[in-house]
């Protein structure tokens, strides 16, 4: 099976997902579920003020949509938590786009990765999020250790996207 680069979006009343406080539980619960499921993967993501980029990784159709489902329905409830508001957070299904060439899959690492700068934010490593621990920067070297993300085992994440050029 092939990644799948994931876009959900909140409602207009969530407050920004990169507040302090809220964008570090956000990045913890990452590092909580690596690793649950077998055949459901996160191998990177950024949160941005109103919504979060996701790289994946699932076995099937159904174990992506039971994954997503799962991850999105506790992050919601994470969100209100900390926000001190009820009811629906996501404004509506995620976007999902499946990756099935080496170019689309470069981009796309690049795209979720260096979001925050491409929304305004400073050029370099986003602490809100994975790229931190992405193995293929050119100048940096990954963190060695607590990565929040799971490592990629599709061949296209693994290493076909950097093959022919890096990142």
């Amino acid at each position: 099976d092939n990644p799948v680069h994931v876009t959900t979006k909140v409602k207009e009343d969530v407050s920004s997902l990169r507040a302090p406080e809220l964008g570090a539980a956000i990045g913890r619960y990452f590092r909580q579920v690596v690793g649950r499921h077998d055949d459901f993967r996160v191998t990177a993501f950024s949160i941005q003020n109103t919504h979060i980029h996701m790289l994946v990784e699932a076995d099937s159709q159904d174990a992506l949509s039971r994954g997503l489902q799962g991850l999105l329905s506790r992050l919601a409830r994470l969100i209100n938590k900390h926000t001190g508001r009820s009811g629906r957070v996501w404004r509506d299904r995620y976007h999902a786009h499946e990756l099935t060439t080496v170019a689309e899959t470069r981009h796309s690492v690049r795209y979720v990765l260096l979001n925050f700068a491409k929304h305004g934010g400073p050029l370099g490593i986003d602490p809100l999020s994975s790229a931190t621990w992405f193995a293929h920067w050119r100048e940096v070297a990954p963190a060695p250790t607590g990565s929040p993300v799971a490592k990629p085992r599709t061949w296209l994440l693994r290493e076909g996207a950097y093959k022919f050029a890096g990142p």
